[in-house]
């Protein structure tokens, strides 16, 4: 599927900003605000912070937050943009007491700079080695207490060294379904443009589910010239990138009026993100069985899950020979710690029984149900009593 990331260029944002203008990641935020405390009763400048997640969704935003509210100046970087000791170096040198420094894609690092930017984190001094062979000495050069901010796509991908340096790591968890919608409807209003609540659904169902992609298609919707933007222009817009709809847009009311397939994975998608998932919908064929991938970083029970959507009337049960051939796809997936198949209807007591003892769960109609209203998602699932099998 393409993504509004081939077809437009990063805009560039604003950074005097602060924690009233991030829209969702509530955790996130709550969890930078109490760790400020433990450095400001000391006098002490804010500790260092890694953000980690899937591009786009909103590290960056949330740095310039954290720099906004609690940090002097702000200073930006691109870890791999940093060749020689003598760039990265300039940059420390030069930062203030209290300064941000937001290091993007701190794991991509050349190795050469560990030496000396680990010690600038956690020491507040840098190695400068001065001439080369016998002549060479190491002069420590002091630096002003500053707070390093970096975002990395995850936390395996730093060295164990760096990781060290950062008292406060924070995994960034996917956005639910209205909080994109919220990030929807703010963007297109920064820009003087108003956009439906259909349309924006539609847009975030349809994007990859990152603020930055949202963005990027909000600009696109911009150059229709309208200052409302309705569902049929967002599919016009989609349709034209060739973005694949997620949704079914009515010609009269541009309100989806059924749920199709593709909208029952949308809302286990929705689902799934407000339960900390991060998603993504596999293409409409091709994907063995399996519509969504969720990835939950969390410890003990994260991992990468394989889910198969099955949108079922109450009296049709998904049967054993489903649940085989979709455990067939799990297993064929090295990185998969599950699979989970989740119906509107129920299963057999044959499907029940095959996926006894094996990394596979099933969720039926009634138990799926019970989790929508737990989470506040919206559907128009059929609703009715729970079969003999269920």
């Amino acid at each position: 599927m393409s993504t509004a990331r081939d077809v437009a260029k990063d805009k560039p944002i604003r950074k005097s900003i602060g924690f009233g203008d991030v829209v969702g990641q509530m955790a996130t935020l709550q969890r930078l605000r109490d760790f400020v405390p433990l450095y400001a009763q000391s006098g002490k400048t804010p500790g260092h912070v890694l953000l980690t997640g899937v591009d786009g969704i909103g590290k960056r935003t949330i740095a310039r937050a954290f720099a906004g509210e609690y940090c002097c100046k702000l200073n930006e970087i691109d870890a791999k943009n940093q060749k020689k000791t003598g760039d990265i170096m300039g940059v420390l040198t030069n930062l203030g007491h209290r300064d941000a420094l937001l290091l993007g894609d701190v794991g991509q690092i050349p190795k050469n700079l560990l030496k000396m930017f680990v010690p600038s984190l956690k020491e507040f001094v840098c190695d400068f080695v001065v001439d080369k062979g016998i002549f060479a000495k190491t002069i420590k050069v002091p630096l002003k207490p500053f707070t390093c901010i970096a975002t990395a796509r995850s936390k395996a991908e730093c060295p164990e060294e760096l990781v060290e340096a950062f008292p406060l790591i924070i995994s960034l968890q996917s956005y639910s379904q209205s909080e994109l919608a919220r990030i929807c409807e703010h963007l297109a209003h920064q820009i003087g443009i108003a956009i439906t609540p259909s349309a924006a659904d539609l847009l975030v169902g349809s994007s990859t589910g990152t603020p930055h992609d949202i963005e990027l298609l909000v600009a696109r919707l911009s150059e229709l010239g309208k200052t409302m933007i309705s569902a049929e222009d967002v599919a016009q817009v989609l349709s034209v990138l060739g973005i694949r709809i997620r949704g079914t847009v009515s010609a009269s009311t541009g309100e989806a009026n059924s749920l199709s397939g593709i909208d029952f994975e949308k809302v286990i998608a929705a689902l799934l993100r407000a339960m900390g998932f991060q998603t993504e919908l596999t293409e409409a064929t091709g994907d063995g069985g399996i519509d969504i991938v969720a990835t939950l970083e969390k410890p003990l029970i994260g991992g990468r899950y394989l889910i198969q959507c099955k949108r079922f009337a109450l009296d049709n049960l998904v049967g054993a020979a489903t649940i085989r051939d979709f455990y067939g796809a799990v297993t064929a997936d090295r990185k998969a710690i599950k699979g989970v198949v989740i119906t509107t209807s129920g299963f057999t007591p044959q499907a029940l029984a095959f996926a006894q003892n094996l990394p596979i769960e099933l969720v039926a109609g009634h138990q799926l149900r019970a989790l929508l209203a737990q989470y506040g998602i919206s559907s128009n699932l059929p609703s009715g009593p729970k079969t003999l099998f269920e």
